[in-house]
């Protein structure tokens, strides 16, 4: 069973909403995706650091060139991290604006749905993350991590292991 299934069939558990610091939270370890995830990837010591991800890279990116990111979107590694993930180029262009649009939003000081966090990683024992793993937000958590936001809002969950 793929590393994805198995994730939609966890049990997770509320513990709280609580303040998270951006440095104690890492993208979630994927054994399936982690070899494409680690070609896009340019700091192999913490590879699945919020500063690593692509799309905080996407973001930088489109913070130097405005809109014409968007001519250069191939060169990317949000795009090309994509692509190894089986996504066509039109899917990949309209994730890429939905997720500028979302960044705009939120650096216009607007509101936007708490991180879901897991307060121990999925996969135990993995030599990539011993922190709180990104369950749902990465994009969210890339905007306000581009903007300088130093801790974070967050609903942390743990999983039943039963």
């Amino acid at each position: 069973m793929s590393f994805s299934k198995k994730c939609k069939k966890l049990k997770l558990i509320f513990l709280k909403n609580d303040s998270v610091s951006m440095k104690n939270i890492s993208a979630q370890y994927n054994p399936d995706r982690f070899k494409y995830y680690k070609r896009t990837c340019s700091d192999a010591k913490q590879m699945l650091g919020i500063h690593s991800m692509p799309h905080v890279s996407l973001l930088q990116a489109y913070q130097d060139q405005g809109d014409s990111v968007l001519e250069n979107l191939r060169t990317t590694n949000y795009y090309k991290m994509q692509k190894m993930y089986g996504r066509d180029k039109r899917w990949i262009i309209r994730k890429v604006k939905a997720f500028i649009s979302l960044f705009n939003y939120i650096k216009a000081g607007k509101p936007c749905d708490l991180i879901e966090v897991i307060n121990k990683p999925v996969v135990q024992n993995n030599k990539y993350s011993n922190q709180y793993e990104i369950w749902e937000g990465h994009h969210r958590i890339a905007c306000c991590y581009v903007l300088g936001h130093k801790d974070i809002m967050c609903k942390v969950y743990k999983i039943s292991r039963d």
